[in-house]
């Protein structure tokens, strides 16, 4: 279940579920800069969705959690819409090479990035 309430200027409580998740604007936009603004919620539900499945192969492969890291670089058109979402995921220099390619589709199986129409792109970077 999803229910939001106004909670200040431009602040608003989203509660899913048992959480509660909070959102607000920038100032030059009314708000208050207090928490991410929806837009960026929604980006970030993209790429921290895929940190999660990543997750998965990492354990099941017996790889740390903390030798990963996760970046995404959006690109807009000029009305401000998302046409591509690069992740690049900082790997481990020992990241074997015949396991990129089944990482690559572990990320893939985001139920988020299901959902979203613009073009993916997933980028590994070794660690030096």
């Amino acid at each position: 279940m999803l229910e939001a309430n106004y909670t200040g200027k431009k602040k608003v409580e989203v509660r899913v579920n048992n959480y509660k998740v909070y959102t607000d604007m920038p100032i030059d936009f009314g708000g208050e800069s207090s928490a991410p603004n929806p837009f960026e919620m929604f980006m970030a539900s993209f790429i921290a969705c895929q940190a999660v499945f990543a997750m998965s192969f990492v354990e099941k492969n017996n790889m740390k959690k903390e030798d990963f890291s996760f970046r995404a670089e959006p690109v807009f058109d000029d009305k401000g819409l998302i046409t591509k979402m690069t992740t690049i995921v900082k790997i481990p220099s020992d990241f074997p090479t015949e396991k990129e390619a089944t990482f690559i589709n572990v990320l893939k199986t985001c139920k988020v990035g299901k959902h979203l129409t613009f073009e993916k792109e997933i980028l590994l970077e070794r660690a030096l």
